[in-house]
């Protein structure tokens, strides 16, 4: 069990202050005349909080890669720059992008920390498949509008060509286990409850995208995930905590995530581990625990599915009267 740390955290405004819907913006974009530029530059002046979520500043807006000036450096750094983006690292990101901006126009293969292998993939792709919509906003202001509109277009038609994950991470399935838990462990023996919770609980878990870890790890009481509010606070990413290296590699029970034991957060200060015995049968507090996490997962799925959107329909929009 890790030892418990609180810590202070600010609410931050991240994704939604917007009052429109997507619904709504699907209407106000198909309400757009097709050959008129001028209304599509009055739909982003009327709305200018929307779009000025993703500034497209630092002149790099060309609609071609930068001119690579070495090659060897170029392929190292990219190297780096996924495997930071990957692991969810906004300061390590921002800082090879504007020391080498170009490298949001090349491809490259990764592994992430679940083991997933994605091949051709842009950095930009892979936050967007994941649905880490904060390093999606740190890569597009290096990133033009047309390319990402392309880009996001091409993981999303062709996802068999980056891997066989499918377009977006789901995180249904963690859902659907913990439901089947919560449903069941109070008829299940003590060695079901555990074998499940274990391997299909735990297992689920450890397919979480790394800025997901962060969000159930972030150690403190006013935070994303006790308040369950993902569109209004601001996930702090504890990196000097070491919060991935627990995640992925840590051992309890003989095994590690997926193997011997699942996570709890709940409404505690920090997440623990568990491996699925109930206690002397008082599942109350685990009982209320595993369902607000539950709760949370669903919080992300839809918040993640929307602002997702917003930023479809805002490169869309940009890249149609810019084509004309």
């Amino acid at each position: 069990m890790r030892e418990s740390h609180t810590t202070d955290r600010n609410n931050v405004s991240n994704m939604s202050n917007t009052n429109l819907t997507v619904i709504e913006w699907k209407k106000k974009k198909n309400s757009l005349n097709e050959n008129s530029k001028e209304n599509c530059q009055k739909a982003i002046v009327q709305n200018s909080i929307f779009f000025s979520k993703i500034e497209l500043t630092k002149n790099i807006n060309s609609s071609k890669p930068l001119q690579i000036s070495n090659e060897k450096a170029t392929k190292e750094d990219l190297v780096l720059l996924l495997k930071w983006v990957t692991e969810s690292h906004l300061i390590e990101v921002e800082k090879i992008l504007q020391k080498n901006p170009q490298l949001v126009y090349i491809t490259g293969t990764v592994e992430d920390l679940s083991g997933r292998k994605f091949d051709n993939i842009t950095v930009f792709q892979y936050a967007a498949w994941a649905l880490d919509i904060e390093m999606c906003y740190v890569i597009l202001s290096y990133l033009d509008n047309v390319s990402a509109a392309d880009q996001l277009k091409s993981l999303e038609t062709n996802p068999e060509k980056y891997s066989q994950y499918g377009a977006h991470y789901d995180i249904t399935p963690s859902i659907k286990k913990k439901d089947e838990y919560l449903k069941n462990c109070t008829k299940w023996e003590d060695d079901k409850c555990c074998d499940y919770w274990q391997k299909e609980v735990g297992g689920a878990q450890k397919q979480y995208p790394a800025w997901l870890v962060y969000a159930m790890c972030e150690e403190g009481e006013n935070v994303v995930w006790v308040n369950k509010n993902l569109k209004d606070m601001k996930i702090t990413r504890q990196y000097d905590k070491e919060h991935l290296k627990w995640w992925f590699t840590n051992e309890y029970n003989g095994g590690a995530l997926g193997e011997k034991f699942g996570i709890i957060r709940g409404i505690v200060g920090e997440s623990y581990v568990f491996s699925g015995i109930a206690f002397d049968g008082n599942l109350t507090y685990i009982d209320y625990g595993f369902e607000q996490d539950r709760i949370v997962e669903q919080v992300v799925k839809e918040t993640c599915c929307e602002a997702l959107e917003y930023i479809k329909i805002h490169l869309n929009l940009k890249t149609e009267f810019m084509r004309k």
